[in-house]
């Protein structure tokens, strides 16, 4: 279950991060303030002031497949992917950071510690489009 709100400045490239991410589409869109909405899913982007990140969100899947989609997913659309692979799977589990540098950590695990997720520079570039199918 994901029940957050961040303040974002970077709306555009954040929208399509978020999509990627969470693979649906906005359910509220406004010149200020997105929101994503679904079962377990409720999560609010607000145009806005840099704030302090010091913690990471977990996106908890049911499987070890819907990791590797949703990675697969957001892969597509890097920015940056370093030549020693500092985005990856490691143990049904990957981390993330978005466009402002909020970290995630997308996992089919019950675990609460992940010492072996790397945060690469792992985010959507501006100018790059996607389609959720």
């Amino acid at each position: 279950m994901i029940d957050a709100k961040l303040w974002v400045k970077n709306f555009n490239d954040s929208l399509v991060f978020y999509r990627n991410l969470l693979g649906i589409r906005p359910t509220v869109f406004t010149p200020h303030m997105i929101q994503f909405k679904d079962q377990n899913i409720f999560l609010t982007l607000l145009e806005g002031a840099e704030t302090s990140m010091n913690a990471a969100y977990i996106l908890k899947l049911e499987t070890s497949n819907d990791v590797n989609r949703t990675f697969h997913r957001i892969k597509r659309f890097l920015k940056n992917v370093s030549a020693n692979q500092t985005c990856k799977v490691v143990q049904n589990s990957f981390g993330v950071e978005d466009p402002d540098g909020h970290k995630w950590i997308v996992t089919s695990s019950v675990r609460r510690d992940f010492p072996e997720i790397s945060f690469g520079q792992c985010y959507l570039a501006s100018h790059q489009e996607t389609i959720i199918h």
